[in-house]
């Protein structure tokens, strides 16, 4: 049972990076069910920052790491929008040192453990499909997701 076990926490941490968040449901697909998780949280090998939330522990969770997490790991397509990506390109020379809020833009309603998170700052979430069409994430993010982070080919989500 331990080898089986070894190989599949060596699986997670190659399919995992390091701070990036997955929800019980990505973790679900790849055969790491409930009780699994809390074992692998209790030992420290993933932390739970909030309810049905997972990461392998790598300091405090920042909301581009949510960002990042959600667009990659999750494939859900989320934008970072209006000041907080005025900020995010340097044209925010005026405004407030620190974001309070970073504007979300998604086709859908986002994850609900989004806003449970313990971090500064808050969403704020916008419908996209009122200003612009649906977005598909591109078959060259998949590519470059899968080389760069040597996902194996079994536990890569495709449509």
């Amino acid at each position: 049972m331990s080898v089986q076990t070894g190989s599949k926490l060596n699986r997670l941490e190659h399919a995992l990076p390091e701070g990036l968040l997955v929800d019980a449901s990505w973790l679900e697909q790849r055969g790491y069910y409930g009780s699994q998780r809390s074992q692998y949280v209790s030992a420290g090998w993933l932390d739970q920052p909030a309810r049905g939330v997972f990461c392998r522990p790598r300091g405090v969770v920042s909301w581009e790491q949510v960002v990042i997490s959600l667009q990659t790991l999750l494939e859900f397509p989320v934008s970072v929008g209006g000041r907080s990506a005025l900020e995010l390109q340097g044209y925010a020379h005026y405004l407030s040192q620190s974001q309070k809020s970073i504007h979300l833009y998604c086709d859908k309603k986002l994850p609900a453990w989004v806003f449970k998170l313990d971090i500064e700052q808050t969403f704020i979430s916008h419908n996209r499909l009122r200003y612009l069409p649906e977005v598909q994430i591109p078959e060259a993010l998949r590519v470059f997701c899968d080389q760069y982070w040597h996902f194996p080919r079994e536990y890569v989500p495709l449509p």
